[in-house]
């Protein structure tokens, strides 16, 4: 029987949105970003004519989404605890590397950093729980991600797609939560095998570079203004409910 180390590895997640026009399959990154419309500051802010002022741009996030317009997912660590026989997933780069993924209070998959909501993963494959054992190639397709929370189970899904260009539909994001529109099938592309853990902190040589606050870039009304996020105009895009919150330490863990 392997170790817990033998049993830990790196690795990306890609979501399978289906086949394009030629038949190739769109694996979508599985990133801690979402796409948007922003406009320079000065243009007009009901910028509909589609000129050079106006393009999509990946807004960074602290919750994870799986965004059809991200260069690269973001590389995760999953370690193997034999003694609850499930995984935590910590992230390894980006903004949010060092963190661990959890489930916010209402739903939401995102970086963790306190360790309030921290969740144990199981990887199920063909639906029998699976190891890095079980796995013969380093691509593994139609993998199901469950979360545990105080002993309750929860698959993991997409929450509706959001397409901020109604010309780009095939740029969309999703928001990845506990309960949305079905069973979101991710492949599991590993990077590297037997991983041994350390303080995330140890083995992430830029996270004190990376370690700045992100901008509240989620407000909870309903859309059509817009905010502004540094030297960008952000376009709202979509109706938010009360589960599109502002990030902060209130909202996340009340």
């Amino acid at each position: 029987m392997s170790s817990d180390v033998e049993k830990s590895f790196l690795a990306t997640l890609t979501y399978y949105a289906g086949l394009d026009a030629r038949n190739n399959p769109i694996n979508v990154p599985i990133d801690f970003s979402y796409v948007a419309v922003v406009e320079a500051k000065g243009t007009p802010i009901d910028n509909r004519s589609g000129d050079a002022a106006s393009h999509l741009t990946n807004i960074p996030d602290q919750y994870l989404y799986a965004n059809a317009y991200a260069s690269n997912p973001v590389q995760f660590y999953f370690r193997y605890n034999g003694s609850k026989g499930k995984y935590s997933i910590w992230i390894r780069n980006g903004k949010q590397a060092g963190r661990r993924l959890a489930r916010s209070a209402n739903g939401y998959i995102y970086a963790d950093s306190v360790g309030e909501r921290p969740g144990d993963f199981s990887l199920i494959r063909e639906g029998k729980k699976a190891t890095l054992d079980d796995f013969t190639e380093d691509t593994e397709e139609g993998i199901l991600l469950q979360l545990y929370i105080n002993g309750s189970g929860y698959n993991l899904e997409l929450y509706t797609r959001v397409a901020p260009e109604s010309k780009s539909s095939d740029k969309w994001y999703a928001y990845v939560v506990d309960s949305g529109t079905g069973n979101a099938h991710f492949t599991l592309n590993i990077q590297q095998k037997n991983v041994y853990y350390k303080n995330p902190e140890a083995f992430i040589d830029d996270l004190k570079t990376n370690t700045e606050d992100l901008p509240n870039t989620i407000p909870a009304e309903t859309v059509e203004d817009d905010i502004v996020f540094e030297t960008v105009k952000i376009k709202k895009y979509a109706t938010r409910d009360d589960r599109f919150l502002p990030i902060s330490e209130k909202n996340i863990f009340e």
